[in-house]
């Protein structure tokens, strides 16, 4: 802030002011006394506004030179890297990678990103949701036979139902070891 900024009242000024103010008779004796501790008062406060200002002002110059204020609003900076926001188009991909790297297929990622993505790791009734996906998934990889045990190339191909209601002739023709010699 520039001297030119300023506007400091002299203190004929303030006086002037006071008896304005107040309605004071400046002849009066009484009045005088009042009036020149009002004055006093006035004067003395106004000096440690200015040196409250002058100080911000100083201080404020300082901090925008060491990058700490923002030179325009006066608001700090902050030193810390910009964490990635919900709005970044790209947040959504990385939270996905993360996700992944935790053990978590594409079905549970986009279950987990609907309702928080990894924060929603936090919620029970979530990760019981995701339990119970976890286990219907190897039931049905149970089922139709895409699990690595045992078991023979006909079970893998046939439920036990479908081998049941087939023809004896169609039994032949998939089960070689059941032909007639």
């Amino acid at each position: 802030m520039s001297d030119d900024n300023k506007k400091v009242l002299t203190t004929e000024e303030v006086k002037a002011n006071v008896i304005t103010e107040f309605g004071l008779d400046p002849e009066d004796e009484t009045n005088k006394v009042v009036i020149d501790k009002i004055v006093a008062d006035r004067i003395e406060s106004q000096k440690s506004l200015s040196k409250a200002i002058d100080q911000k002002v100083a201080y404020r110059s300082k901090a925008v030179e060491a990058g700490l204020l923002d030179p325009i609003t006066f608001e700090p900076i902050s030193k810390e890297p910009k964490k990635p926001s919900a709005d970044d188009p790209n947040s959504d991909r990385l939270e996905a990678i993360d996700l992944r790297s935790r053990g978590y297929n594409d079905e549970e990622i986009s279950v987990l990103q609907k309702y928080g993505g990894v924060k929603a790791l936090e919620d029970p009734i979530i990760m019981a949701g995701i339990t119970e996906m976890r286990a219907k998934s190897a039931a049905e990889k149970a089922t139709i036979g895409e699990d690595t045990g045992g078991g023979s190339e006909v079970e893998k191909k046939f439920t036990h139902d479908q081998l049941r209601d087939m023809p004896v002739s169609e039994l032949e023709k998939i089960l070689p070891k059941a032909q007639p010699k």
